[in-house]
Protein backbone atom coordinates (compact mmCIF):
# COMPACT_ATOMS: atom_id res chain seq x y z
CA UNK A 1 0.00 0.00 0.00
CA UNK A 2 1.44 3.56 -0.61
CA UNK A 3 1.32 4.49 2.83
CA UNK A 4 3.53 1.71 3.70
CA UNK A 5 5.57 2.55 1.07
CA UNK A 6 5.72 6.17 2.66
CA UNK A 7 6.19 5.71 5.79
CA UNK A 8 8.92 2.91 5.03
CA UNK A 9 11.18 5.32 2.75
CA UNK A 10 10.29 8.78 3.19
CA UNK A 11 8.21 9.81 6.64
CA UNK A 12 11.42 10.86 8.69
CA UNK A 13 12.55 13.71 5.63
CA UNK A 14 9.12 14.37 5.03
CA UNK A 15 8.79 15.22 8.67
CA UNK A 16 12.22 16.50 9.04
CA UNK A 17 11.43 19.10 5.42
CA UNK A 18 8.26 20.13 7.46
CA UNK A 19 10.29 20.83 10.25
CA UNK A 20 13.02 23.04 8.89
CA UNK A 21 9.83 25.41 7.12
CA UNK A 22 8.26 25.43 10.48
CA UNK A 23 11.25 26.44 12.56
CA UNK A 24 12.04 28.96 9.96
CA UNK A 25 8.37 30.66 10.50
CA UNK A 26 9.75 30.37 14.18
CA UNK A 27 12.59 32.08 13.27
CA UNK A 28 10.97 35.62 11.29
CA UNK A 29 8.61 35.68 14.21
CA UNK A 30 11.11 35.75 17.01
CA UNK A 31 14.35 37.43 15.27
CA UNK A 32 14.46 41.09 15.97
CA UNK A 33 14.98 41.71 13.40
CA UNK A 34 15.86 38.53 10.96
CA UNK A 35 18.40 38.52 8.84
CA UNK A 36 18.56 40.42 5.69
CA UNK A 37 16.32 37.82 3.15
CA UNK A 38 15.99 35.41 5.90
CA UNK A 39 11.87 34.98 4.53
CA UNK A 40 13.38 34.28 1.26
CA UNK A 41 14.91 31.33 2.38
CA UNK A 42 11.65 30.45 4.54
CA UNK A 43 9.99 30.86 1.71
CA UNK A 44 11.79 28.12 -0.42
CA UNK A 45 11.48 25.55 2.43
CA UNK A 46 7.78 26.13 1.91
CA UNK A 47 8.18 25.38 -1.30
CA UNK A 48 10.23 22.20 -0.73
CA UNK A 49 7.66 21.15 1.31
CA UNK A 50 4.96 22.31 -1.49
CA UNK A 51 6.84 19.74 -4.35
CA UNK A 52 7.50 16.92 -1.97
CA UNK A 53 3.80 16.76 -1.32
CA UNK A 54 2.51 16.96 -4.58
CA UNK A 55 6.07 14.61 -5.86
CA UNK A 56 3.94 11.67 -3.94
CA UNK A 57 1.45 11.25 -7.20
CA UNK A 58 3.05 9.06 -9.02
CA UNK A 59 3.48 6.77 -6.54
CA UNK A 60 0.09 6.95 -5.29
CA UNK A 61 -1.36 6.42 -8.37
CA UNK A 62 0.82 2.92 -8.61
CA UNK A 63 -0.26 1.89 -5.44
CA UNK A 64 -4.16 2.27 -6.04
CA UNK A 65 -4.04 1.83 -10.00
CA UNK A 66 -4.80 5.10 -10.99
CA UNK A 67 -7.97 4.56 -9.34
CA UNK A 68 -8.45 8.20 -8.47
CA UNK A 69 -6.48 9.87 -11.32
CA UNK A 70 -7.51 7.71 -14.18
CA UNK A 71 -6.74 10.75 -16.44
CA UNK A 72 -3.04 10.76 -15.57
CA UNK A 73 -2.55 7.13 -17.01
CA UNK A 74 -0.32 7.15 -19.85
CA UNK A 75 0.00 10.40 -20.39
CA UNK A 76 3.11 13.12 -20.34
CA UNK A 77 1.67 13.96 -16.51
CA UNK A 78 2.17 10.35 -15.37
CA UNK A 79 5.79 10.96 -13.77
CA UNK A 80 6.43 13.30 -11.71
CA UNK A 81 9.74 14.40 -13.51
CA UNK A 82 7.91 18.03 -15.22
CA UNK A 83 7.67 18.79 -11.41
CA UNK A 84 10.83 18.33 -10.05
CA UNK A 85 12.76 19.56 -13.44
CA UNK A 86 10.64 23.03 -12.71
CA UNK A 87 11.51 23.70 -9.30
CA UNK A 88 15.00 22.47 -9.60
CA UNK A 89 15.52 25.82 -11.58
CA UNK A 90 12.87 27.86 -9.42
CA UNK A 91 14.96 26.43 -6.50
CA UNK A 92 18.15 27.36 -7.22
CA UNK A 93 17.23 30.98 -8.67
CA UNK A 94 15.67 31.42 -4.85
CA UNK A 95 18.84 30.51 -3.14
CA UNK A 96 21.04 32.56 -5.76
CA UNK A 97 19.18 35.40 -4.87
CA UNK A 98 19.62 34.71 -1.32
CA UNK A 99 23.10 35.00 -1.25
CA UNK A 100 23.77 37.58 -3.87
CA UNK A 101 21.87 39.93 -1.08
CA UNK A 102 24.59 38.62 1.34
CA UNK A 103 27.61 39.71 -0.72
CA UNK A 104 29.06 43.07 0.08
CA UNK A 105 31.38 43.51 -2.90
CA UNK A 106 29.08 45.25 -6.10
CA UNK A 107 31.10 43.62 -8.37
CA UNK A 108 30.46 39.78 -7.27
CA UNK A 109 26.87 40.86 -7.07
CA UNK A 110 26.06 41.89 -10.33
CA UNK A 111 28.17 39.31 -11.92
CA UNK A 112 25.75 36.54 -10.02
CA UNK A 113 23.14 38.58 -11.69
CA UNK A 114 24.04 37.81 -14.88
CA UNK A 115 25.13 34.20 -14.06
CA UNK A 116 21.44 33.90 -12.52
CA UNK A 117 19.96 35.17 -16.01
CA UNK A 118 22.30 32.92 -17.95
CA UNK A 119 21.01 29.88 -15.25
CA UNK A 120 17.40 30.27 -16.10
CA UNK A 121 17.71 31.11 -19.72
CA UNK A 122 20.09 27.91 -20.71
CA UNK A 123 18.22 25.44 -17.72
CA UNK A 124 14.60 25.92 -19.63
CA UNK A 125 16.64 26.04 -23.06
CA UNK A 126 17.81 22.21 -22.21
CA UNK A 127 13.95 21.45 -21.67
CA UNK A 128 12.52 22.44 -24.38
CA UNK A 129 15.25 21.15 -26.62
CA UNK A 130 15.66 17.57 -25.07
CA UNK A 131 13.27 14.97 -23.76
CA UNK A 132 13.87 15.08 -20.47
CA UNK A 133 11.36 17.72 -19.01
CA UNK A 134 8.51 14.76 -18.90
CA UNK A 135 11.37 11.88 -18.97
CA UNK A 136 13.57 12.39 -16.30
CA UNK A 137 15.91 14.47 -13.96
CA UNK A 138 17.36 16.98 -15.92
CA UNK A 139 21.03 16.70 -14.93
CA UNK A 140 22.10 19.68 -16.69
CA UNK A 141 20.15 21.35 -14.17
CA UNK A 142 21.53 19.90 -11.37
CA UNK A 143 25.16 19.68 -12.39
CA UNK A 144 25.12 23.25 -13.27
CA UNK A 145 22.49 24.44 -10.89
CA UNK A 146 24.99 23.20 -8.11
CA UNK A 147 28.56 24.19 -9.88
CA UNK A 148 27.18 28.09 -9.37
CA UNK A 149 25.97 27.61 -6.18
CA UNK A 150 29.24 26.46 -4.93
CA UNK A 151 30.63 28.75 -6.58
CA UNK A 152 28.65 31.75 -4.89
CA UNK A 153 28.92 30.17 -1.01
CA UNK A 154 32.48 30.19 -1.66
CA UNK A 155 32.56 34.18 -2.75
CA UNK A 156 30.55 33.82 0.42
CA UNK A 157 33.27 32.60 2.08
CA UNK A 158 35.66 34.63 1.00
CA UNK A 159 34.07 37.89 2.07
CA UNK A 160 33.44 36.26 5.16
CA UNK A 161 37.36 36.11 5.60
CA UNK A 162 38.32 39.29 5.10
CA UNK A 163 35.75 40.94 7.14
CA UNK A 164 34.92 40.69 11.28
CA UNK A 165 31.88 38.85 10.74
CA UNK A 166 34.09 35.67 10.76
CA UNK A 167 34.39 36.38 14.70
CA UNK A 168 30.80 35.94 14.89
CA UNK A 169 30.41 32.66 12.47
CA UNK A 170 28.62 30.38 14.54
CA UNK A 171 25.77 33.25 15.18
CA UNK A 172 24.77 33.68 11.31
CA UNK A 173 22.07 31.79 9.97
CA UNK A 174 24.12 32.41 6.42
CA UNK A 175 26.69 30.52 7.54
CA UNK A 176 24.63 27.40 8.45
CA UNK A 177 22.69 27.16 5.65
CA UNK A 178 25.87 27.66 3.18
CA UNK A 179 27.45 24.92 5.62
CA UNK A 180 23.87 22.81 4.36
CA UNK A 181 24.04 23.09 0.87
CA UNK A 182 27.96 23.06 0.90
CA UNK A 183 28.10 19.20 2.35
CA UNK A 184 24.66 18.32 0.83
CA UNK A 185 25.44 19.08 -2.72
CA UNK A 186 28.32 17.80 -2.66
CA UNK A 187 27.70 14.49 -1.76
CA UNK A 188 24.76 14.23 -3.46
CA UNK A 189 25.63 15.32 -6.92
CA UNK A 190 27.77 12.03 -8.08
CA UNK A 191 25.06 10.35 -8.13
CA UNK A 192 22.78 13.01 -10.03
CA UNK A 193 25.40 12.11 -12.74
CA UNK A 194 24.74 8.80 -13.15
CA UNK A 195 21.59 9.16 -12.37
CA UNK A 196 20.68 6.92 -15.47
CA UNK A 197 21.20 3.99 -13.97
CA UNK A 198 18.52 4.61 -11.23
CA UNK A 199 16.96 1.85 -13.31
CA UNK A 200 15.30 -1.91 -11.47
CA UNK A 201 17.91 -3.01 -14.01
CA UNK A 202 19.90 -2.01 -11.27
CA UNK A 203 19.00 -2.45 -7.81
CA UNK A 204 22.31 -1.77 -6.45
CA UNK A 205 22.64 1.73 -7.20
CA UNK A 206 18.86 2.52 -6.53
CA UNK A 207 19.72 0.93 -2.88
CA UNK A 208 22.98 3.33 -2.63
CA UNK A 209 21.43 6.09 -3.95
CA UNK A 210 18.69 6.57 -2.06
CA UNK A 211 20.25 5.33 1.16
CA UNK A 212 23.25 8.73 1.08
CA UNK A 213 20.22 10.81 -0.31
CA UNK A 214 18.11 10.31 2.78
CA UNK A 215 21.16 10.33 5.28
CA UNK A 216 22.36 14.06 3.70
CA UNK A 217 18.35 15.07 4.23
CA UNK A 218 18.80 13.73 7.46
CA UNK A 219 21.60 16.10 8.25
CA UNK A 220 20.39 18.97 6.02
CA UNK A 221 17.50 19.40 7.73
CA UNK A 222 17.80 18.58 11.12
CA UNK A 223 21.54 21.81 10.39
CA UNK A 224 18.22 23.87 9.68
CA UNK A 225 15.79 23.43 12.04
CA UNK A 226 18.88 23.71 14.35
CA UNK A 227 20.33 26.26 13.09
CA UNK A 228 17.36 28.81 13.30
CA UNK A 229 16.76 27.48 16.68
CA UNK A 230 20.01 28.97 17.77
CA UNK A 231 19.76 32.03 15.66
CA UNK A 232 16.31 33.01 16.79
CA UNK A 233 17.29 32.26 20.45
CA UNK A 234 20.86 34.63 19.81
CA UNK A 235 19.33 37.69 17.89
CA UNK A 236 18.00 39.66 21.05
CA UNK A 237 20.71 39.12 23.56
CA UNK A 238 23.48 39.99 21.23
CA UNK A 239 23.36 43.62 20.72
CA UNK A 240 25.70 44.08 18.13
CA UNK A 241 24.84 41.59 16.09
CA UNK A 242 23.20 43.96 13.12
CA UNK A 243 26.03 44.58 11.62
CA UNK A 244 25.96 41.35 10.09
CA UNK A 245 22.82 42.56 8.19
CA UNK A 246 22.62 43.65 5.01
CA UNK A 247 20.36 46.54 3.98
Amino acid sequence: MFLDYFIENFLIVYLLEIGAALAGTYYLRKASPPVAYSWLFVVYLWLVVLVETLGFYPAFNYFNDFAYMPFLKDSVFERNSWLYNSFKIVGFIILYIFFITHLQNKNSQRIFTWVTVFFLLSAVLNLILTDVFFERSSAYSFVTGTFILLTLIFVYYFELLKSDKILYFYKSLVFYISVGLLLWHVTITPLFIYNKYFTSASPEFVKLHSTILNICNYFLYSLYIIAFIICASNKKSTPNFTHFIKH
